[in-house]
């Protein structure tokens, strides 16, 4: 975007004034002096993002009869380089020997200048004051080309007299050297308010003027006022003050300035116990090493109050220990709570006249001396094999399991075979958290099916993350899996997952390869990864002919219909790729290029456009002041050769460039005025993309609104995060494992 310095209107002013001065200068050698033929020009220059665009660009520029529309009524090409703020200055007319024409302002109408940034498009076109104007004088001193000492004036009849009197018209009154004058009346002047000094400086009611403009009383800007500052120079300061706000616009405030509030904390202090202060920026204040003494505290200890039976106790200061003891009593005595005290009491004694053998045991009643024993009809032996020939039951309210089985040899901890079709191997009911637990080195629990599931898990409780099967394997140095699943099928599935039911689209592709995992729904999403940190979904593939990702849509009617949407969740950006192979992004599409020999990368943007353009590059040949160029065979077959536009930029001197004709199959390139230049140029080639010249800004509102990339605008379930599955407690080996509700050892991770 070109923005026209505010300077401008000033630099016009000024030639204003000095002109009518210099026009009533006698003629005689001024016809000798030729008027420049150039016009300053100032700007900026911008992308179409706001960024200010630096290094060497090439602009066109155009003048125009009338602010929109119409033919340029001349035509130039510079390469300019602004400076880091985008501004820049460049000479109308200077590409060219003979300058600007000077019959472009001869008849006093308003011309209206074009500059457009190579690359894109013109920007709105702003309104020349009167500084090109001037070129007219030059006729201003000339009569038909003539010095005015060139003619003699007519004999007249008139007395003697009248040859003294001035001509009507001319002007009269007084000045002083160095003021601007002042018209006070149609043919007088007089000083103005307005001082040139010899250094050039302007002044406005002061005869010593200290900079280039500098006014001595109040002013008024009745618009936005814009300054340029000069490098790194202050954009604006206050005389005899510190106060400046710099290029940048950071604003640098007076000593003891003041703002609205209640107050400004400066410093803040560390007292007893703490440490960090003072701080008088930022920082931390942290518990001090020695802690928080007992001095520092109102209430520095506790008492300890024995009651009976124990004595001791007393003031114990925080930190320190104190002894309780239990009450004393006679050798053969035990303390007793009697009566709601606790006294000292002989040690009963007694005689046991009969032991009965109770359930599982045998041998008693014993009145005098005998042996109880396991009834083995009833207990099973455990160093012996056990038939049970009825249901048993086994209830244990403790901690400890209700049952175990260990093998210390090569065979099977436990057998178990039912012969019924309808009966389970082994079937755990219940509310306990922990059914079966199995133990071993290489497959603790195995289930094997004849026709059916080898292991089936089933829960019917209906709550969040309820699990009919959970595997937890506690390794935390090798590669430990905690669910496997294996088909040696060659179209079959390693784990099979489903929710709610099975899709169709799923049964038109099953068994048709081999799939290691596969997640499948009737609705919603068929595969989800999460992580804090890391990669959510990751795949590797060393083949040279598949993909390592492949997304499908087979949706038949919309156009629309998302292949892979991805989503920033907080930040709001979103990128899609439709069934139509387009691709639709609401950030930037840009790519990183290595620099520094590689050493960084550094991101470039892709130019973006309301219409499907396609563009070329390429360089001609002027001869005698024409060239022919023609189109790229393969390009042409891409876009629209009926409709394109050209940009031509002249690398030599010349009257100016123009495209005389263009065609299906190229262009003519000519030189303005006839001319016969041979030179080389550059040309630009813009056209519409082939089967795309009606689509302009096509409305995607309803595909980045919120939800609408995910099925029923779920993008997050209630509750947020499946707690870790609890892992059974085991005997042995605890202080070896890690929980699975303690976070994962923080060590480098391997993929």
């Amino acid at each position: 975007m070109v923005r026209i310095s505010n300077l401008l209107w000033m630099f016009a002013l000024l030639v204003c004034w000095v002109l009518p001065g210099s026009a009533q200068q006698p003629a005689s050698g001024a016809a000798n002096q030729i008027v420049p033929s150039l016009v300053n020009f100032s700007g900026a220059l911008t992308n179409t993002k706001g960024k200010v665009t630096t290094g060497v660009v090439g602009l066109t520029f155009s003048l125009y009869k009338d602010a929109e529309g119409g033919a340029p009524l001349w035509v130039e090409t510079q390469n300019v380089q602004p400076d880091k703020t985008g501004h820049y200055s460049v000479q109308l007319g200077a590409a060219s020997s003979s300058g600007l024409p000077a019959e472009l302002f001869a008849a006093g109408q308003a011309r209206w200048l074009g500059v457009q940034q190579q690359g894109e498009a013109e920007q709105p076109r702003v309104l020349l004051l009167s500084v090109p104007y001037a070129l007219k004088a030059l006729d201003a001193e000339t009569i038909g080309g003539k010095p005015a000492s060139a003619f003699a004036l007519a004999p007249s009849s008139t007395s003697s007299g009248s040859a003294n009197k001035l001509p009507p018209g001319a002007i009269t009154g007084s000045g002083t050297a160095d003021f601007v004058p002042l018209f006070t009346g149609a043919t007088t002047i007089a000083d103005s308010k307005i001082f040139q000094s010899a250094a050039g400086n302007v002044g406005i009611s002061t005869t010593t003027p200290a900079a280039k403009l500098d006014v001595s009383g109040t002013g008024d800007v009745r618009d936005t006022l814009t300054l340029f500052p000069k490098l790194a120079h202050n954009t604006l300061s206050i005389h005899g003050t510190a106060f400046a706000i710099s290029s940048t616009g950071k604003v640098t405030f007076i000593s003891g300035q003041t703002f609205p509030g209640t107050g400004t904390v400066t410093s803040v202090g560390s007292g007893a116990g703490l440490t960090g202060g003072p701080i008088t920026t930022s920082g931390t204040l942290s518990i001090a090493t020695g802690g928080v003494t007992n001095a520092m505290l109102a209430h520095s200890s506790l008492t300890v109050t024995a009651n009976s039976p124990l004595s001791g106790g007393g003031s114990v200061s925080l930190g320190g220990t104190t002894t309780l003891g239990l009450k004393a009593c006679a050798a053969g005595q035990i303390l007793e709570f009697t009566g709601g005290a606790w006294t000292c009491v002989a040690i009963p004694v007694g005689t046991v006249t009969s032991v009965g053998s109770g359930l599982g045991l045998t041998g008693g009643p014993i009145t005098g001396s005998g042996t109880l024993a396991i009834n083995t009809s009833i207990v099973p032996q455990l160093a012996a094999t056990n038939a049970f020939t009825n249901t048993n039951s086994f209830s244990v309210s403790s901690s400890t399991p209700g049952i175990g089985i260990t093998s210390a040899g090569s065979g099977d901890g436990i057998d178990i075979a039912v012969s019924s079709s309808s009966g389970f191997g082994v079937l755990i009911e219940g509310s306990s958290f922990e059914g079966v637990r199995a133990e071993g080195p290489t497959f603790p629990l195995v289930g094997f099916g004849g026709s059916g599931e080898g292991v089936y898990g089933e829960t019917d409780t209906d709550s969040n993350f309820s699990a009919g099967i959970v595997g937890i394997e506690g390794g935390s140095t090798q590669i430990d899996i905690g669910v496997e699943g294996l088909s040696e099928s060659s179209i079959g599935v390693g784990s099979y997952g489903i929710a709610i039911g099975s899709s169709n689209e799923g049964g038109t592709i099953s068994g048709s390869a081999a799939i290691g995992a596969w997640g499948d729904t009737s609705g919603d999403w068929g595969v989800l990864g999460t992580t804090d940190e890391g990669d959510s979904i990751v795949g590797f593939n060393a083949s040279e002919p598949f993909a390592t990702a492949y997304f499908e849509n087979d949706e038949v009617s919309s156009l629309d219909a998302p292949v892979l949407v991805t989503v920033g969740g907080n930040i709001g950006g979103a990128c899609m790729f439709d069934v139509s192979g387009d691709m639709y992004c609401s950030g930037t599409i840009g790519e990183a290029v290595p620099v520094d020999n590689g050493g960084r990368k550094v991101a470039l943007y892709a130019m973006e456009s309301p219409k499907s353009w396609s563009e070329d590059f390429g360089s001609g040949h002027l001869a005698n002041g024409s060239a022919v160029i023609e189109l790229e065979s393969t390009f042409a077959q891409t876009v629209n050769t009926q409709n394109y536009h050209v940009f031509i930029t002249p690398n030599g001197d010349c009257k100016g460039l123009y495209v005389s004709q263009k065609s299906a199959g190229g262009f003519e390139v000519r030189e303005l005025g006839g001319g016969t230049s041979s030179i080389e140029f550059d040309y630009r080639i813009v056209a519409e993309r082939r089967g795309f010249e009606n689509v302009r800004m096509a409305d995607k509102t309803q595909l980045f609104r919120q939800g609408a990339m995910l099925k029923g605008g779920k993008k997050r379930a209630t509750p947020l995060r499946a707690p870790n599955p609890q892992r059974p407690q085991r005997p042995a080996r605890t202080s070896m494992m890690r929980s699975a509700l303690e976070p994962a050892n923080a060590g480098s991770k391997a993929r």
